[in-house]
């Protein structure tokens, strides 16, 4: 079984004495382990007390009339003998660990002493820089706290932590019942795994704010040219071990922000596949991006186990080199179709590029023949919804339009208004933002054909 040994010094970070040192006594609350030096500081691999050649702590040894007894967990129970067990996944952190002893016998022998504290982890749970504190209430005593490490490898993890407490660094003179074993009996969980593939990795690197480009970070990047439609990417979930495919959840941070459309299907084998694709509507040059949060939760409470993982999607528009600058949209003239017989409601997306931000004006101008002008709804009918046959929203991202409009008069009567089958022309102003910061204001043109 591997083995790991830390040992701490913390005689530079206390800097405390005992408080009979030198002859003296009675300082320190009461005198006993109070201001007592701890030092030392290594740690290993593979090295047991029980193997001649450790590095750190001798074979032969002698005891003095001084023990640590009582131990206790006090960031658990501590009321109870201290002991470690606990259920986790994969990737989660160890919970960390408070031993409290309490000092019984000759404290005496420590007069002029340096305390060692050594920590053997054979299953390595814990980091090494552990921490050694003498304590004073409610009796004298020595606190020792692990802290957990991130547990990376599945599997079931029993036997004792054995806590060496020695008056020198090879601890050849120990306490009189050292080493202190420590049970424990871990389980560690297959944890939930993303795999993107090699396509939609990020290939760019950092330079785009708020992505988080750290080794362990979740980035899927997708591509395009303005204009064009990004593919599909895909990943991969492994779901944590024992948690079913309805445990699954995927929803983004900003749910009024900018976000993938999923799509998400059970593999049937322990995994999911999660299809992640752009909207028409948000084509736009530069970088956009979103984060997603990837949960499965299992079982009823008090035993219910929370996997969560943060997938960042990037998706990255590319100017094309052809297109002209400061505004152009695509399409370059908008080409709307509706019917003259009915009042149902299409919507029309609208990409553009060049521009740093961009909005429509609320009201259409229509570019009418003398003969379509006579035979158009007077401009002071009062329409019910939408405002009209052609409605852009400020957001200059879609629009939406029809051939008929149901309108209302001041007597509450509604009757439906049609357009006669032709082709309307017609233009929406729009204010823009050029990259530069400067601001300007042009018309989009356009037509709608009113079929029979």
């Amino acid at each position: 079984m591997h083995t790991r040994i830390a040992r701490v010094a913390c005689a530079l970070a206390l800097g405390l004495l005992l408080g009979a040192c030198g002859g003296g006594g009675g300082g320190g609350g009461g005198g006993g382990l109070a201001g007592l030096p701890i030092g030392g500081g290594a740690s290993g691999n593979g090295a047991t007390p029980n193997n001649p050649g450790s590095p750190l702590v001798d074979p032969n040894f002698t005891t003095v009339n001084l023990s640590v007894e009582n131990v206790v967990d006090v960031l658990t129970d501590a009321g109870k003998p201290a002991s470690i067990s606990g259920t986790y996944f994969e990737g989660a952190k160890m919970a960390d660990v408070g031993l409290l002893g309490t000092a019984v016998g000759d404290l005496s022998v420590l007069n002029g002493k340096t305390l060692y504290v050594i920590v053997e982890d054979p299953a390595g749970l814990f980091q090494a820089n552990v921490q050694a504190t003498p304590t004073t209430s409610p009796k004298p005593g020595l606190l020792v706290v692990l802290l957990g490490k991130t547990l990376q490898t599945p599997g079931t993890y029993t036997g004792n932590l054995r806590v060496y407490v020695c008056l020198d660094a090879r601890c050849s003179v120990r306490l009189g019942n050292v080493p202190y074993n420590i049970p424990y009996n871990v389980v560690v969980k297959r944890g939930m795994k993303i795999e993107i593939g090699e396509a939609f990795k990020n290939k760019r690197g950092g330079g785009f704010p708020g992505l988080d480009t750290s080794p362990d970070a979740n980035i899927v990047a997708v591509e395009s040219r303005f204009g064009q439609r990004p593919p599909v990417a895909t990943m991969k979930v492994t779901l944590p071990e024992g948690h079913p495919f309805s445990a699954l959840s995927i929803s983004p941070f900003d749910p009024f922000g900018f976000r993938p459309e999923l799509q998400i299907s059970d593999n049937k084998d322990g995994t999911a596949t999660v299809s992640m694709s752009v909207s028409d509507f948000v084509l736009r040059q530069g970088f956009h991006l979103s984060r997603l949060d990837v949960t499965s939760i299992a079982g009823d409470p008090p035993a219910r186990q929370l996997v969560r993982k943060t997938v960042q999607f990037l998706y990255l528009v590319d100017m094309d080199a052809s297109v002209s600058d400061p505004v152009v949209f695509v399409p370059q003239t908008l080409d709307l179709t509706a019917s003259a017989s009915a009042a149902d409601i299409r919507t029309a997306f609208v990409r553009y590029t060049g521009a740093r931000e961009l909005s429509f004006s609320s009201n259409v101008e229509w570019l009418l023949t003398p003969q379509q002008q006579s035979a158009f709804p007077p401009e002071n009918v009062l329409f019910v919804e939408p405002s009209g046959f052609i409605n852009a929203g400020s957001d200059a991202q879609q629009l939406s339009f029809r051939g008929c409009v149901d309108v209302g008069s001041i007597s509450g009567d509604i009757r439906r208004v049609c357009l006669q089958p032709d082709t309307y022309a017609f233009r929406i102003g729009y204010r823009y933002v050029r990259q530069d910061g400067a601001e300007f204001t042009g018309f989009y043109q356009g037509k709608l054909v009113v079929t029979p």
